[in-house]
């Protein structure tokens, strides 16, 4: 059973947030940024001062990231012109293309039903091509609040809105992205709290 797990495993991890990671990738990430200058001979002195050179790279590091994506703006390409401008306003450049190809996609989809319910509408659509697999997004608007989830689960486990929820967007003439749709990451002085506190 357990050579066969890539068969099963996904089933119990679908509402866990990954962010697109398999195993352990994130750990081994940060290890091979310790390791880079660390040998046997060091104190435990040396071995804390290192770990605190090595967050403070990768705080630059994504720092840099931050003002780049802030100075460009990606070309609109798709269809979805409004939506994939928002987007590109919103997401970082890396997370942005995989959402311009979702948005390329979103012309191969159709709403073949619609259920309304107390507050909220539920979409349920295919491919035209494929009628047989089948997503729904529950769309509600609650107090100017608005909440979106689809049944692929991708913003639970990615972080990051799906192809279905890009089709009923557009499909409801919403040119913004909500705010539910956008994860809000830690400031670089959260990030450095938190590394102190973990010192601590």
């Amino acid at each position: 059973m357990y050579k066969k797990r890539r068969l099963w495993v996904a089933a119990y991890l679908t509402e866990g947030f990954w962010l697109g990671m398999k195993s352990n990738q994130q750990s081994e990430s940060l290890n091979s940024c310790l390791h880079l200058h660390l040998d046997g001979e060091m104190t435990l002195v040396d071995v804390i001062l290192h770990y605190e050179n090595a967050v403070v790279c990768i705080c630059e590091n994504e720092a840099r990231d931050d003002y780049t994506a802030s100075q460009s703006l990606p070309v609109p390409v798709t269809s979805s012109r409004e939506l994939e401008i928002a987007a590109s306003q919103v997401f970082t450049p890396a997370n942005f293309y995989m959402l311009q190809d979702d948005l390329r996609k979103i012309g191969g989809m159709e709403i073949v039903e619609i259920k309304l319910g107390d507050g909220s509408q539920q979409y349920i659509m295919a491919w035209k091509n494929n009628r047989k697999s089948r997503f729904w997004v529950e769309y509600a608007l609650v107090n100017s609040a608005e909440t979106i989830r689809c049944s692929c689960r991708r913003m639970i486990r990615k972080g990051l809105p799906c192809k279905h929820i890009f089709h009923v967007l557009k499909y409801l003439n919403i040119s913004e992205i909500p705010k539910c749709l956008v994860r809000v990451r830690f400031t670089k002085e959260a990030r450095l709290g938190l590394a102190r506190e973990a010192h601590k």
